[in-house]
């Protein structure tokens, strides 16, 4: 049995939840926690106030202290792994991690500088900040053994941005998690009678896109006066959000901040369409929601942009999915989608659950340690 040890300050939310059940749950692997979390329920940790900032910075300052003696007393192990968002777990700890000699994977997952650059514009990259951003992830990336994310456009964009050598950085896919995938079956599949229910959720950021979901959703009510529009979330681009629907005087929008899991799912399956992302950014390009694959999962009709990483996602399906693809920004091309998908087939539904991820990630894990041992 190979030992792994999950070192660092992330939060439990499904990215990580996910990696950590598919060792969990495996017979091959023991699995040892060194973690603390100083987020605790925070989501957005950019949209977070300065004065939770502040208290965030003096947990982590006392955090790290903490965390590399009680690593340093761990008993032997194969491999380590750190999550998001683990910039500063890999810069602070990976010292330690090497000096017992001990092989370090990072799921980078999400990108600091591509975030807060490119995606959100919070940073300027030619700014202090930004460039000093750019050189800590850029150092990170070079002190972990090996690197993953979440599809093969986003690490070969990661590639890229660092110049490391081609297929080095490895691959792991979000997938469903095991909560959704039990609480979906119990819900009734059926779409609910009456108007036409088109559901969005997710944070209110760049990538989502959601000023053109709005605007489709204004164009799309010229020709079903009754449809509905539902929002969930919250987040950085709610002010834009506001204002479009102001603009645009469009009725028939219900927002909602949060949702219980259960409620969410609920919703997902008695929408008649439900929408991805439509964000103009490059990683918009590169990568894949946990809602899509929720979405996908659910086997209710879905639009979503026509990106590279949506198309891996179509290539993991064993057949085809109730998937519309439209180009990130038209809105009238998205209001066009969501009419023909109205009534289409739902399927079974395509999980890419636990058991594929926990394939994928134990072989990432069993090449980094075999290499290791051969070293």
């Amino acid at each position: 049995m190979k030992k792994v040890v999950f070192l660092g300050t992330y939060s439990l939310h499904p990215r990580q939840q996910l990696l950590l059940e598919s060792l969990k749950t495996s017979p091959d692997w023991e699995v040892t926690e060194c973690r603390i979390d100083p987020w605790g329920a925070i989501a957005d940790k950019t949209q977070a106030s300065s004065l939770t900032k502040l208290g965030v910075l003096l947990k982590l300052l006392l955090a790290y202290p903490i965390l590399a003696l009680r690593y340093l007393c761990l008993p032997k192990h194969d491999v380590v792994v750190m999550m998001h968002a683990g910039l500063f777990d890999v810069l602070l700890l990976g010292g330690w991690v090497h000096l017992r000699r001990i092989p370090l994977v990072w799921d980078i997952y999400i990108s600091v500088y591509d975030t807060l650059v490119h995606d959100r514009k919070m940073v300027k990259g030619d700014s202090m900040t930004g460039r000093l951003i750019h050189r800590l992830e850029a150092r990170a990336a070079r002190i972990a053994d090996r690197l993953f994310l979440d599809t093969q456009a986003h690490a070969h964009a990661f590639e890229a941005e660092y110049q490391l050598p081609k297929q080095s950085v490895g691959v792991v896919y979000v997938g469903v998690d095991s909560e959704f995938t039990r609480l979906l079956k119990e819900v009734n599949p059926s779409p609910s009678e009456g108007s036409m229910k088109i559901l969005f959720y997710g944070n209110y950021i760049p990538l989502h896109g959601i000023e053109t979901i709005v605007e489709a959703f204004a164009l799309l009510r010229e020709k079903e006066s009754d449809a509905e529009l539902i929002l969930v979330g919250d987040g950085q681009t709610e002010p834009l959000v506001e204002e479009t629907i102001s603009r645009l005087k469009v009725d028939g929008i219900q927002r909602i901040n949060r949702l219980p899991y259960p409620v969410l799912i609920s919703r997902i399956v008695s929408s008649n369409v439900c929408l991805g992302i439509f964000g103009t950014t490059d990683k918009a390009q590169r990568v894949i929601p946990n809602k899509v694959f929720q979405i996908a999962a659910s086997g209710v009709p879905f639009v979503t942009a026509d990106t590279p990483a949506v198309s891996e996602l179509l290539a993991l399906a064993e057949s085809p999915l109730p998937c519309e693809r439209v180009p990130a920004g038209d809105a009238a091309a998205l209001a066009d989608a969501i009419l023909r998908r109205k009534g289409t087939f739902r399927g079974e539904g395509f999980v890419y659950g636990m058991e594929q991820v926990q394939e994928a990630f134990t072989s990432l894990l069993i090449e980094v340690v075999s290499t290791a041992s051969s070293t």
